[in-house]
């Protein structure tokens, strides 16, 4: 039978989309610092480009990545660890 081991920390990940797929920040990753590239942000009046769709910026460097440069990772291939990290930094 397994054993029961007490955990310090622990948490929910409430995922609609298992198959959802996500990439790091390289540049924060070379800092061992896990970053998940968001959105890209614009100034307030800064016209929004037609290939809006086709960036991503890290929320914490502000580094712009083209999604087909971005490696991408869904949350299967997480590890305990990382997944800790995540949330500790409220980014799932």
């Amino acid at each position: 039978m397994g054993q029961l081991r007490k955990k310090k920390t622990f948490g929910i990940i409430d995922i609609e989309d298992e198959e959802e797929a996500f990439s790091y920040c390289p540049r924060c990753k070379k800092q061992d610092h896990l970053s998940i590239l968001k959105e890209r942000l614009y100034l307030p009046g800064q016209e929004i480009p037609r290939d809006h769709s086709l960036w991503r910026q890290c929320h914490e460097c502000g580094q712009i990545v083209p999604i087909h440069e971005a490696k991408k990772v869904n949350y299967k291939t997480l590890s305990r660890l990382q997944v800790t990290h995540l949330i500790k930094e409220n980014q799932l």
